[in-house]
Parts: structure tokens; sequence; C-alpha cells
């Protein structure tokens, strides 16, 4: 259980030290797609650190997730709702898994691109202010090794 304190802990800090890597944003906490034509379920702060202590044990581990359909695209001024991803957990034999715990973060893009405020992200969606291009990044919870997928998205004008 140390171990995956340890990723969980390594996922919730913000990744990147240096100018050249990327740094991505906290936006949400939820499970991945139950199946690749199924969108994941997602929201603010879903898992408290006493929770994942005592679920985590239950889940199957991935070896890795996998977009499940195009990249998104986002349209300025229109809402994103997260069920519009598709993020599925494999197993080593490339078998879809029952929905697991993930992190969701986007890649800090300045001026913003994402409206990233306190006040937004209680929303199961997200609203683009901008066009543009950025990467979501998408991290396993309950992994005893980190399983990371990143992303390309774009917002396009209306």
């Amino acid at each position: 259980m140390k171990t995956m304190a340890l990723v969980l802990a390594s996922v919730l800090t913000a990744s990147g030290s240096t100018a050249e890597e990327p740094q991505f944003e906290r936006l949400a906490e939820g499970y991945t797609s139950a199946t690749r034509t199924s969108g994941i379920e997602a929201g603010y702060r879903m898992f408290t650190v006493p929770w994942l202590s005592e679920n985590c044990p239950g889940f199957p581990r991935a070896t890795k997730l996998l977009l499940s359909g195009e990249p998104p695209q986002l349209t300025v001024g229109k809402w994103f709702p997260y069920d519009r991803l598709f993020i599925v957990a494999l197993d080593s034999s490339d078998n879809v898994l029952p929905s697991i715990p993930i992190l969701i973060a986007v890649e800090h893009v300045d001026p913003p691109i994402l409206n990233l405020q306190d006040y937004m992200l209680a929303e199961p969606r997200v609203l683009p202010l901008r066009k543009g291009q950025f990467r979501f990044q998408v991290s396993a919870v309950c992994q005893e090794e980190p399983v990371t997928l990143v992303f390309q998205a774009g917002v396009v004008q209306q």
C-alpha cells in the first residue's frame, strides 16, 4: 500500500521541473470508460486519500491507458463535458478492464485556453476560452507502477 501511496503522491505533484517540460494542472478525478464506446465518469475531487487507501486494492491493475476514438476537439465558448472523453484501461493482453480510478490534468498554456478558475472546476465539464492546442494527461491512480496517457486536444473557433 505504501507504493500505491507514493504513486498517488507523484501523480498529484505537478510534473516537470524545467522550461522544456510541460506543466500540467489538475482538472478532475474519475473513472476510465467501461467500454471503448462509453465516456469516462469524472468530476472535481471525487476521491479522498482514506477512500483510495481502502478501495485501491480492489481495482484491477492496468498496464496502459488508451484514448478510444479521435482526439477531442473543443469549441470556444461551448462546454466540453468530461464524458466525451473515451479512455479505457487495458491489461497486459490489451483487454479492456472494468473502470479504474484516474486523475485528469491539462497542460498549462499561457494565455489560458481553458477556464480553470476555482469556481469552474466544480463543473463536470470544462469551458474553452480561445482556440489553440493543449494536451490532456490521464493517470491511473491505484497502480504500483505509474500508468499515464498524454494526448493532444484542439480548440476551434465557433
